[in-house]
């Protein structure tokens, strides 16, 4: 330690200090901060606290490698940070505790100029950063699905979000949180350019493309977020240092425009405008306080607000100017690395070419740029090296590849920083004067004098007509429509859509026609749609020059993804309707899929996170882009599915909101047109089936789309017939009083105004009733309800299908209709028929077909509820008294009962009281209670040294065990952490799917049933002291060998079955008898003693050997 401060201290910028003060001022104290109480000795311990007058501890030491496994992640940056504020709360003198975070702490939200990124805690909404940081450090499986879910990058962001949380409980300890963007060279002080010894985050990657240029970079056009090094220095130590009064009106955006402090804000604001070059940024006087209450005032605040969290980026309203561009950085670079003969001119032009229109032309994805990186860099690397070492050759390349691999997938860290332009709220706001492409071509230049000591050397037509009609039905697809000259020619001459839906729509017309009789439009309420704009556009107008601008949404059901391409299709192939191809809001799934997610988004789709209970920036910035670009002659157009997900048994989901309340947050009338896509069968009718019975979800992929291509090859796929209507369009005026709940309810209830109900449908329905087809249909004409059309051509009719729950799921395409009439008798399935929205319904008499159909809808549901009635009562006198859905319809099934798992699943839900399909979030509850630090590989639980490796309360090793990582994609592999197997550190993708196929039990990464203790609660021991001294003179008084502490008495009194475990982990272990102490006898003479001792007391000895036992033969009698 002394050794590293002294080397620090010699270097040049430290001149100004002489010996002498140099070892006045840093004292250097050993210790480890992912150890407890810092791994400091007992003497410094008691030092620190109690001699050394600290007023301030800076914690800006972190693990900066983005690419860190969750539990090292959490250990360099949550534990350090916990042990570090815990020292801080037991310093006498009350420091102040200032812990340096990052900027990058909200997740996927990137903040816009009108809505910076706020200087306060990320909004983790269903997740518990707590829990989150205990998952981290024990199986990963909930911290994993959270990161991916909440868009974050890397674990160093990640980590540092929670830590935040984590360190804002404990109000004990006076904290500040300084969050530092981009931290770049220096644009003043000691030096402009400087970058310290070692290039990093902006430094280095210009270091990596000069020695590399062969890598793959994505650098887009937008701005970097990036703050000079002595600017954060400053800053921190403003914050740190000045008080209360004086930092916030010195940090003033408003009186400081250059975000440094002085006592004359006017003066110094003037002064650091209008200063030359010599006093760049910085004024030349810090201003200081004398005011003797400084410190009373700075108690009363941190009292009052508990904490502060600062931003030390340049503020959101910063002069455009004072900014560079990702773009203009990466083709400085290329221009530097020519002129100075680091990069061959055709090598460069190859990289911009590539780089910066090939690859923002694709506006690639972090996944997709991560495998086109992997494939067209990583692995042709590897292989060269693999090469030259399989001959034995060591060229000069070979030696330098060997040095740049570590830091070939740079560029993938860089790209969630350049791909989006970040916007923040702090009290930073850059100099008017601030030259950012100077400062730009600083931070190049001192990654060019890295790179020379690297070298070590010195800088030197035809259309067919259009489609056919049938009264106002329109066929547009499908076998039944009209078959142009070429499907090609007939794409390329349409007179709307890029290249990219010219494709899909040549794609689509040839798979409509091959798994559809006909694909259908009510021409006349599209009609509607026009009409409905151009009234609001007059009634917006009243005699101006210009009118408001209106912007159409398309609001379609989701029942098939199909939905996604239908239609774009038909305003693509039908522009007679007047409406543009829309830009569609698919699900983000969709962008993870190679190939197809890149040609979705080139034909004009967006991608959106759902189910985040949040506003997403992204989306409004993306949806504001959109409406920017509307003009009269390409208006903008915009596809949502307000349903969300597609429904898995053809009921209606309940609406979101999400989306309509980004389109009231980005201005602008809106006319919604519900639209009601009707199929008689769906492609994925199976699938669905078996994901509502409960089954994994089958994820989409190109491997699941070619199979199922190949088997509409072999004609084996007949949807029947497609219908598409629209019903009257809804305005939504740009108000303040918008309830777009009511706009959702009101869309859905007109989507189901629109259902079609078709023979096959009707059969479908008869089958799962038991009665006539014809007392159906007759029903449904009684109750005022439309039919579709009778299919009366030759080609081949859809067949049902033979299982049960597809047979309901066909039937619940309509099955809302009877809803209201079960409500009296039957209120929960008849709101599950119908979801749960407060429909208006139709006012209807029931007849003798319509009575016929409810009494065998409510004989299958009362012989569903008394199946799972049954069973609840059997599990209850089996001993199990909260039992889980899962585990009754286990039991249900195994009873023989024959209903199908997609009723079962909704009544179980239903008897055991929790909302089915409700997707509900759960509530956080966040306490101020200072959390305690976990330690892995450092436990402090009071164990006898017999234990100190095996894990309690699982079957192994405490260095060993399971952790379950979650991709982006949502797939789930598992990791041995640890070395002590040959497995171990290897990902186990297949072993998930396997147990989840065998089992038929999801493995859900949110829910962590039972995680593993510390702490267990057992009766105390029932021995004297007088006893327990016979017991200490057997082991000659040595206390390792005695033990009554709770975790060895639960250890010794169990063994490894389930139910041992579950005792254990539940923390139920007073149901059982544990022994009252646990003895090691050393020798023959101490068992000897220790035999005659329990003979004379009356005790019960029970030997112990490895504790592996299943038996329950350590159970006490």
């Amino acid at each position: 330690g002394n050794d590293r401060a002294r080397a620090l201290l010699a270097n040049k910028m430290f001149s100004f200090l002489t010996e002498k003060e140099k070892d006045r001022l840093v004292t250097v104290i050993e210790g480890d901060v992912s150890h407890p109480r810092i791994g400091m000795s007992g003497h410094d311990y008691r030092r620190v606290c109690n001699d050394l007058n600290i007023s301030h501890v800076i914690n800006s030491a972190a693990c900066v490698n983005f690419t860190e496994p969750l539990e090292t992640a959490a250990e360099s940056n949550i534990t350090s940070a916990l042990q570090l504020q815990a020292l801080t709360k037991h310093i006498k003198s009350r420091a102040k505790y200032v812990y340096l975070s990052t900027a990058f702490v909200h997740g996927s939200h990137a903040g816009s100029q009108e809505s910076p990124l706020p200087q306060s805690l990320f909004n983790f909404g269903k997740y518990d950063p707590l829990g989150l940081y205990q998952s981290m450090m024990d199986t990963q499986s909930y911290a994993s699905a959270a990161m991916n879910d909440l868009g974050f990058p890397n674990t160093y962001t990640f980590s540092k979000s929670i830590c935040e949380h984590l360190l804002m409980r404990d109000k004990g300890v006076r904290t500040i949180i300084i969050r530092p963007c981009i931290v770049g060279p220096a644009v003043q002080e000691p030096f402009e350019g400087w970058a310290g010894d070692k290039p990093s985050t902006l430094v280095a990657g210009a270091c990596l493309y000069l020695k590399n240029p062969f890598n793959l970079w994505s650098f887009r056009k937008e701005r970097a977020a990036v703050i000079p090094v002595d600017v954060v220095c400053r800053f921190i130590i403003a914050k740190a240092f000045l008080d209360d009064e004086d930092d916030q009106g010195s940090f003033s955006g408003d009186e400081g425009s250059n975000g440094i402090s002085s006592t004359d804000s006017t003066k110094s604001t003037e002064e650091s405008v209008y200063s030359s070059e010599e006093s760049y940024v910085f004024p030349k006087d810090s201003g200081t306080t004398n005011d003797q209450d400084s410190y009373q005032r700075e108690e009363e605040a941190f009292e009052r607000h508990e904490g502060r969290i600062y931003t030390a980026a340049w503020d959101s309203s910063s002069p455009s100017h004072t900014s560079f561009q990702w773009y203009n950085f990466a083709c400085a670079i290329v221009q530097l690395g020519c002129a100075k003969g680091h990069v061959d001119k055709s090598v460069a032009y190859f990289v911009l070419l590539v780089s910066f229109h090939i690859f923002l032309s694709l506006d690639l994805t972090l996944e997709s740029f991560c495998k086109m990186h992997r494939i067209l860099v990583h692995w042709p690397l590897l292989g060269i090296k693999e090469f030259c070492n399989f001959l034995g050759l060591k060229p000069r390349l070979l030696r330098d590849l060997e040095k740049l691999m570590p830091f070939v997938d740079l560029p993938l860290l860089f790209f969630p920083f350049t791909s989006v332009t970040f916007c923040f709220q702090s009290e930073l706001t850059a100099p008017l004067d601030f030259n950012a492409e100077r400062y730009m071509f600083s931070s190049i230049l001192a990654a060019e004098r890295f790179v020379d000591k690297l070298n070590q050397r010195s800088s030197k037509i035809i259309d067919d007509g259009p489609p056919y009609h049938s009264d106002n039905f329109a066929i547009i697809a499908g076998k039944k429509s009209k078959k142009p000259i070429s499907d090609l020619l007939w794409c390329l001459t349409q007179p709307n859509g890029n290249y990219a839906i010219r494709l899909v729509g040549w794609i689509v017309i040839k798979l409509l026609r091959a798994i559809a009789t006909e694909v259908t439009i009510d021409m006349d309420s599209f009609t509607k749609v026009i009409h409905a704009v151009e009234e609001c556009r007059s009634n917006d107008s009243n005699g101006k020059e210009h009118a408001r601008k209106v912007f159409i949404i398309l609001a379609p059901t989701h029942r098939s993804y199909l939905d996604f391409i239908l239609l774009s299709f038909i305003t693509f192939a039908f522009p007679e309707i007047g409406i543009s191809i829309p830009n569609i809001a698919a699900a983000d799934d969709f962008s993870r899929v190679p190939i197809l997610g890149p040609l979705t988004r080139l034909a004009g789709a967006f991608f959106v996170r759902r189910g985040r209970g949040v506003a997403d920036p992204a989306l409004e910035s993306k949806v504001s882009s959109l409406k920017h670009k509307h003009t009269d002659k390409n208006p903008t157009c915009i596809e949502v599915f307000l349903e969300g997900r597609r429904s898995r048994d053809r009921r209606f989901v309940h609406p979101k909101t999400g989306f309509l309340k980004c389109l009231a947050s980005t201005k602008g009338d809106h006319v919604i047109v519900p639209i009601t896509i009707n199929y008689e069968a769906l492609p994925e009718q199976s699938c669905l089936a078996e994901e509502a019975d409960g089954n994994r979800k089958n994820e989409l992929s190109i491997a699941r789309l070619l199979s199922w291509i190949k088997t509409v090859r072999t004609n084996r796929v007949n949807l029947g017939r497609i219908h598409v209507s629209a019903a009257v369009p809804i305005l939504m005026k740009d108000s303040l009083s918008l309830n777009v709940k009511k706009i959702a309810v009101a869309v859905q209830t007109l989507q189901r105004n629109e259902v079609l109900v078709s023979q096959f449908h009707i059969n479908a329905c008869a089958s799962v009733l038991d009665i006539k087809p014809d007392l159906i249909h007759k029903s449904l004409q009684d109750l005022g309800h439309t039919t579709w059309p009778e299919d009366s051509s030759s080609h081949p009719k859809p067949q049902l299908p033979i299982s049960a729950s597809e047979r309901w799921a066909i039937f619940l395409h309509f099955g809302h209709y009877y809803s209201k009439l079960l409500m009296e008798s039957h209120p929960k399935w008849g709101a599950w028929l119908g979801s749960k929205a407060d429909y208006p319904w139709r006012d209807t008499a029931m007849n003798g077909n319509t009575q016929i159909v409810l009494a065998a809808l409510k004989n299958i549901f009362d012989q569903t509820d008394e199946s799972v009635r049954n069973t609840v009562d059997l599990l209850e006198r089996k001993g199990f008294c909260n039992p889980t859905p899962g585990h009754v319809l286990q039991y249900t099934r195994q009873s023989g009962c024959q209903l199908p798992s997609l009723l079962l699943r909704p009544a179980i839900s239903m008897y055991l009281g929790m909302p089915h399909g409700s997707g509900s979030k759960k509530s956080i509850a966040h306490t101020d209670i200072p959390v305690t630090p976990l330690f892995d590989k450092h436990d402090d639980t009071d164990t006898h040294p017999s234990m100190s490796t095996e894990s309690f309360g699982a079957w192994g090793f405490k260095d060993s065990g399971f952790v379950v990582k979650v991709a982006r994609n949502g797939a789930k592999s598992v990791i041995m952490k640890g070395n002590r197997y040959k497995i171990s550190g290897r990902s186990m993708p297949k072993l998930i799917p396997f147990l989840e196929n065998e089992t038929n039990v999801e493995v859900d990464p949110l829910n962590v049933s039972l995680p593993k203790r510390t702490r267990v609660t057992v009766p105390s021991t029932d021995l004297s002291e007088k006893m327990l001294q016979s017991l200490r003179d057997v082991v000659s008084n040595d206390s390792q060998r005695l033990s009554t502490s709770d975790i060895v008495r639960a250890r010794h009194g169990t063994g490894h079955s389930q139910e041992d475990m579950y005792m254990i982990r539940s923390d139920t272990l007073s149901h059982i008898r544990l022994p009252d102490a646990v003895i090691y006898p050393d020798n023959e003479n101490e068992v000897k003693a220790l035999v005659s001792l329990a003979a004379k007391e009356g005790m019960c000895l029970i030997p112990f050997g490895g504790g592996t036992n299943v038996s329950h033969a350590t159970w006490c009698p």
